[in-house]
């Protein structure tokens, strides 16, 4: 293969050659194996080719500064959005979000990952040889700070004090300095190298870094000798006065390297003191510079650990994955299985250790590596966003500290520490709570979390991040899974505040998705009898979801038709940009109060970057609607008193209603399992195939004999419909609905409100709000009104 011929080109020739590899993808990793071309790419810089793009007056130290705080994303023509607009804006208010200069940023960062990438690709791999070159103390970084050493012990006298003229200049690396970065995030990196499988994935990536890492000498060399400066130049120094990055500063003590100009004033120094005496007023206090910030770098293991950890990768690459070790790490902590494959992956941004750099660890791995993990990347970004929002990222970085064995060998004989972080989790993030972990994996198919745009802090210098809230649905069910205590505080963090409006979606899932004699039904009838209590005793206004403007949509439509009712509220967030739309439930009629349809129909015409969740993660509308719905007492009643029938799904009508069976079948002369089948047919929300030969235990021959008996009849009729999973329908209109939802015979929508069109019920797939029984009763009542004798089954429309 010849070079891939990166010389010459501007940013966008950068973005559309990198962007041909792309689309190669993962046959790059079999076919386009070339250690020159890896060597090419690795020489290509891009912060030249990024400033070319930026306006007068932006200057390299800025950007240099910037970009760290910046992950990978999609750029669109309409400009920068989601997590990289605030930073972008923040370093450098006179740029437009959505003008070519931010958007040049962020395409910057995506071909400085794409690059990486790349070379892991390209570089060759023998299976019989070790995975990636020995690390050499000719590393440019090391070089650097071989260099400082040797300045502070020469006899080189003193730096006097004016900064332009420095003691010495070094030459620096053509690529920005990495080792702050692999400092910060090495107990995350040390997890994701050895558990990512893809050869030229980010975790082989880590593993390099890692190995370079261990060569440094303030990482193999004696402790406290090194450390992280901070500080601002006097405001009056002219910029061309200030030291430039490159320059080093020998003071009496130690000598010290400017390795990034920040914003302002702003200088970032790497310093060396052979004895461990460090100016107390920081290298260039002679120059009048304030002290802003000094971390002495200290590893998260010793530099022993680190030449292990590289001998070892060196050897072996990457361990085998483990999800038996996720299973067991989810039981114990009470997550869901993802969740807990995520953390030992470190799939999970996490704070930097001792602040060595301003953003958080940025993970990354292929969608291959989650496969042999054997989770799904939607799955993997669900578990994400409910562990960010739930625990924050400086106890995600804790926990990986926690992962990391102090033998860095067991992390390919038994994996990381699960034991020594999980008695750290219980000590510190609290006891779990009941979670029917065997739920949550259909749960998850079931419940498709919003997307949108999360709010921005009202205050750019608050040190607030963004607010969207995710979902934890180990953390809702679990809730539920308590009973009359699903609404106590929690002795886990992970619970979060108790929420009336959170479970009741959730309790009636886990009604319809467990079978009578389950012993989590009465504690589900407990919680429903909770929450019913709650709303009646006038707890006063709760929220509904959140409104924001959007720069691109605009604000969201008025809402002084809804604030005219004395019920509904819109309340300004006092940290962010959002306003809370409440509600007193005291005020309502009932489930059916036209205040709620008003409300509905606001918030199906808000554009998905107009609104925000509830703090539930999910709107809470439905859940509102079942609270004050009679069925969803009756549904609690009915599972309290569960212990008193006969175990199986009450979805087979045979075990719910066998006396309606029996009058189905001698209305229709039909046998009892089509008679049966024919009840699930008016009643149910999923009568799939699939689902009635599991609550019915019918053998596939049972199945196909009733399927033709009913289907011969003139109740039904017979067709294929896109994500029906059946192949009998009642007659009349049909309506389509989204993922998670399955498409459904609209005359049975006045039976099931969940199962109605709302952007309040859209993320969730609908069950019944009322007992099994009373909704087969329902159903065949109503049908029996629209059949006279000798006459065709009525087409009904729409509920």
């Amino acid at each position: 293969m010849k070079g891939p011929g990166c010389a010459g080109v501007d940013l966008d020739g950068l973005v559309l050659l990198l962007g041909r590899f792309v689309h190669v993808g993962a046959a790059v990793d079999l076919l386009l194996k070339d250690a020159d071309a890896a060597a090419e790419f690795a020489a290509v810089d891009v912060l030249p080719l990024l400033m070319a793009e930026m306006p007068e007056g932006v200057s390299r130290g800025q950007v240099e500064e910037l970009l760290p705080k910046l992950q990978p994303d999609y750029v669109s023509t309409d400009g920068v959005t989601g997590r990289n607009r605030g930073p972008i804006l923040e370093a450098l208010p006179r740029l437009a979000a959505d003008g070519p200069a931010a958007r040049a940023l962020v395409m910057a960062v995506n071909c400085r990952a794409g690059l990486d990438r790349l070379v892991g690709r390209f570089t060759p791999v023998d299976g019989s040889e070790p995975p990636a070159p020995e690390p050499s103390n000719d590393h440019p970084e090391v070089r650097l700070s071989r260099s400082l050493m040797t300045l502070a012990q020469s006899g080189a006298p003193s730096w006097g004090g004016d900064p332009t003229e420095a003691t010495t200049e070094f030459d620096m690396p053509r690529r920005p300095v990495t080792f702050r970065r692999t400092h910060a995030d090495a107990a995350a990196l040390a997890l994701s190298a050895v558990a990512a499988q893809s050869p030229g994935g980010r975790g082989a990536g880590a593993g390099r870094a890692l190995m370079t890492y261990a060569t440094h000498p303030f990482v193999s060399g004696p402790p406290g000798r090194w450390r992280i400066v901070r500080c601002d130049m006097p405001e009056d120094a002219a910029a061309a006065r200030a030291p430039a990055t490159g320059k080093a500063f020998r003071t009496a003590t130690s000598a010290a390297l400017v390795l990034a100009v920040g914003a302002g004033t702003r200088r970032v120094l790497w310093e060396y003191a052979p004895d461990g005496t460090f100016p107390a007023d920081g290298p260039l206090a002679a120059a009048g510079a304030r002290l802003v910030r000094a971390d002495v770098l200290a590893p998260v293991r010793p530099g022993d650990w680190f030449t292990r950890f590289a001998e070892l990768y060196r050897e072996r690459g990457s361990s085998p994955p483990r999800p038996e070790l996720a299973q067991a790490l989810a039981e114990r902590l009470g997550l869901s299985v993802a969740e807990a494959t995520v953390l030992l992956m470190a799939y999970v941004p996490a704070a930097p250790h001792q602040a060595a750099e301003s953003g958080n660890y940025r993970p990354g791995h292929f969608s291959y590596d989650l496969e042999q993990w054997k989770i799904r990347e939607k799955e993997a970004r669900t578990a994400v966003a409910g562990l960010v929002s739930a625990l924050g990222p400086e106890a995600i970085a804790t926990l990986y500290d926690k992962l990391l064995p102090d033998d860095p060998e067991r992390l390919w004989t038994t994996g990381p520490d699960v034991d020594r972080a999980a008695e750290w989790w219980l000590a510190e993030l609290g006891s779990p709570l009941p979670v029917p972990t065997g739920l949550l994996p259909p749960l998850a198919k079931e419940l498709h979390p919003p997307t949108g745009e999360p709010a921005t802090a009202r205050r750019s210098d608050a040190g607030q991040g963004c607010w969207w809230p995710a979902p934890r649905p180990a953390a809702l069910t679990g809730r539920v899974a308590a009973g009359a205590d699903c609404l106590a505080p929690a002795a886990s963090r992970l619970a979060g505040e108790p929420q009336p409006l959170a479970l009741p979606r959730i309790a009636a899932w886990l009604a319809y998705r467990t079978p009578a004699g389950d012993p989590l039904r009465p504690r589900i009838g407990a919680a429903m009898a909770r929450l019913r209590e709650e709303i009646a005793s006038a707890t006063g206004p709760l929220t509904l979801f959140s409104l924001q403007s959007h720069h691109l949509m605009g604000n969201p439509p008025p809402t002084e038709a809804l604030t005219a009712h004395p019920a509904v509220t819109a309340e300004a967030d006092e940290t962010y940009a959002m306003d809370r739309l409440r509600l007193d439930p005291a005020a309502l009629k009932g489930p059916d109060d036209p205040l709620l349809r008003s409300l509905d129909d606001y918030l199906d015409s808000l554009f998905p970057s107009q609104w925000l969740p509830s703090p539930s993660g999910l709107p809470a509308l439905a859940d509102l609607r079942l609270l004050l719905s009679e069925d969803f007492g009756a549904l609690g009643e009915h599972l309290a008193a569960d212990a008193t029938r006969v175990p199986g799904w009450e979805q087979h009508p045979a075990r719910a209603v066998p006396r309606l069976v029996e009058e189905c079948a001698g209305a229709h002369g039909l046998g009892p399992d089509a008679a049966a089948l024919y009840l699930m047919l008016l009643a149910l929300p999923d009568p799939t195939d699939r689902n009635v030969r599991t609550w019915t235990g019918w053998k596939p021959a049972r199945f196909r004999a009733a399927v033709a008996e009913l289907g011969a009849s003139p109740l039904v009729v017979r067709g294929t419909r896109p994500r029906a999973g059946r192949s009998l329908f009642l007659p009349g209109a049909w309506q389509e609905r989204k993922p998670p939802r399955l498409p459904i015979e609209a005359v049975k929508l006045g039976l099931l409100p969940l199962a109605r069109e709302h952007r309040s019920t859209a993320h969730m797939a609908a069950v019944p709000s009322a007992p099994l029984p009373t909704l087969f009763a329902r159903a065949w009542q109503g049908r029996q009104r629209t059949e006279r004798p000798g006459d065709e089954p009525a087409a009904a429309g729409p509920s």
